[in-house]
């Protein structure tokens, strides 16, 4: 707590931030876990669905290619995605500080992660079962990048970590800034293993 009050206010900032950001991606974990189970979700009080794809996207552009929103959706059979719940720093972080949005590393005509239920083959070619939708790049990882933005529009920022989602291990892990570039303090130069 000593060495927390005696930071910057930046660093204690960017503290905040990267807590609000381990609380978001546990969230995230969360419902990859619900898509690996194959959990039910539950609705509302009277309806249970059984999804055969588990859906996280970004939602609300503001800026830039930056979002507001994760959303966690589903998909049965082979509808269109409905959406389970929305995530954002307004419902998930104490008294919506910092002020985080998100953006993405890859093509924005490619709109969700998609994941199959159990992580397994739906049909017997198919080859994906944890993916980016539509993606013909055949990219092995992409990232989620986490800013704190400085302003209501977002045009001034600060990157405080990303989530890199990694086809090969079906896994989304956090990787917080820990360093940054020498000629440009917004972007991250080093971040954790």
């Amino acid at each position: 707590m000593t060495a927390y009050i005696g930071w910057s206010w930046e660093k204690t900032k960017i503290i905040e931030a990267q807590w609000c950001a381990t609380t978001l991606w546990w969230k995230i974990n969360n419902y990859v876990y619900y898509a690996l189970t194959s959990k039910s979700l539950k609705i509302d009080n009277t309806t249970t669905v059984s999804p055969d794809f588990y859906v996280i996207w970004l939602s609300e552009v503001i800026n830039d290619n930056i979002y507001k929103n994760i959303v966690f959706s589903y998909i049965t059979w082979d509808n269109s995605p409905s959406e389970y719940q929305t995530v954002n720093v307004w419902n998930s972080c104490r008294n919506a500080q910092p002020n985080l949005w998100f953006y993405r590393s890859w093509d924005s005509s490619i709109d969700y992660v998609k994941m199959n239920k159990w992580f397994s083959p739906i049909s017997i070619n198919e080859m994906k079962v944890f993916y980016l939708q539509n993606d013909t790049q055949k990219d092995l990882q992409w990232d989620i990048i986490i800013v704190m933005c400085r302003d209501a529009n977002c045009s001034t920022y600060k990157q405080v970590a990303k989530w890199a989602i990694d086809w090969r291990s079906q896994t989304i892990s956090l990787k917080k800034c820990i360093f940054y570039q020498e000629n440009d303090s917004s972007l991250c130069d080093e971040r954790e293993l």
